[in-house]
């Protein structure tokens, strides 16, 4: 195989590592604040949950593409792409995830609240 062969489908694998590094965010929404027992559980169970997409996207991309033998830049260039996802798009995802999270939990409160004073203090139809 050809060096411009081989540095191609390493690129792809970076970049297969960086989209697994946005998979692996949108898995750990699962475990997001929430109490401790079950943070461990659905933490556990998020990484499982990436663990088994992550590697069947893996798998059906190089396979799609015609990959030869599974080689060892492949493992290097799925954590240079992680890693490079971390250092650069981490912040702005997570930020952006806890902007999300934080909307829904006002919003979740402001029906909880509704819900408690009842509809007619907040009907604006009636007078007075």
């Amino acid at each position: 195989m050809d060096s411009a062969g081989q540095l191609k489908r390493f690129f792809i694998c970076v970049l297969l590592g960086l989209v697994g590094g946005f998979l692996y965010e949108i898995c750990s929404i699962f475990a997001l604040k929430r109490p401790k027992k079950a943070q461990k559980t659905l933490r556990f169970v998020a990484d499982l949950l990436f663990f088994l997409v992550f590697s069947v996207l893996c798998i059906v991309t190089l396979n799609r593409l015609l990959f030869p033998n599974f080689r060892e830049y492949y493992y290097f260039g799925f954590a240079l792409g992680m890693i490079f996802y971390l250092k650069t798009f981490h912040k702005a995802v997570a930020f952006f995830k806890n902007v999300c999270y934080n909307g829904i939990k006002k919003m979740a409160n402001c029906v909880k609240n509704f819900r408690k004073k009842g509809e007619k203090h907040y009907d604006t139809r009636t007078n007075g």
